[in-house]
């Protein structure tokens, strides 16, 4: 709140609709990853896609207010419980799940730094694109599972670009709600992939799903 409280008085309230275009687009970006797991669940899964949903509902909401997915890993092992899935697979994949899959730290930071480059006029050509496309994919692995943890990755990813890594501040004021946002959406993925890893070796009792 003072992040964003010193960018509006430095900058004048022009900054806000900026912002937002960029709040937009990351957050709809979010919410279409949430959306896309929904119909493969369905289809490879075989299964009422709403019923994991709503297991998934108390992980959610402690991914919401810790922001976090390691804090969330006892959560997401329960809600895997819940879904029937077997404790073979969601042990290793809920842990596993909680390190590298970080979907939407990827939709952040690929948007942010397109946005922050555009703004302070950087060029991004297409071999600079592919170079962020697959930075970014090596680079969510190794980050840390703890809030603010995108503000580094965005910055080693801005160096590489050679957009100003001060230009950060400009974020600066939005990134907990990202945060707030994108951490429920990646426990979901991993949720989501565990389940349909466990379905795939047939290792999910469908009684425990549907009750």
């Amino acid at each position: 709140f003072c992040s964003f409280t010193s960018l509006v008085l430095t900058t004048g309230a022009e900054t806000l609709l900026t912002l937002l275009h960029i709040v937009i687009t990351i957050i709809t970006g979010y919410l279409t990853l949430a959306v896309v797991y929904y119909p493969l669940i369905a289809l490879f899964g075989r299964v009422n896609p709403a019923r994991l949903y709503s297991k998934a509902l108390p992980m959610m909401l402690t991914a919401f207010s810790t922001v976090s997915s390691s804090a969330t890993i006892p959560d997401s092992m329960s809600a895997a419980k819940r879904c029937g899935v077997s404790p073979k697979v969601y042990s290793l994949a809920i842990p596993l799940g909680a390190t590298i899959n970080k979907n939407a730290l990827c939709i952040f930071v690929t948007a942010s730094s397109l946005f922050l480059c555009r703004i302070n006029g950087v060029e991004i050509s297409a071999s600079a694109m592919v170079f962020l496309i697959f930075f970014v994919l090596m680079s969510v692995i190794g980050a840390a599972t703890v809030p603010g943890a995108g503000i580094i990755t965005l910055s080693v990813i801005l160096s590489q670009l050679g957009c100003p890594t001060e230009s950060i501040g400009l974020m600066m004021g939005v990134i907990p709600i990202f945060d707030m946002v994108g951490t429920p959406v990646s426990c979901l993925g991993t949720l989501s992939s565990t389940f349909l890893t466990a379905s795939e070796a047939h290792m999910v009792d469908l009684g425990a799903y549907n009750r």
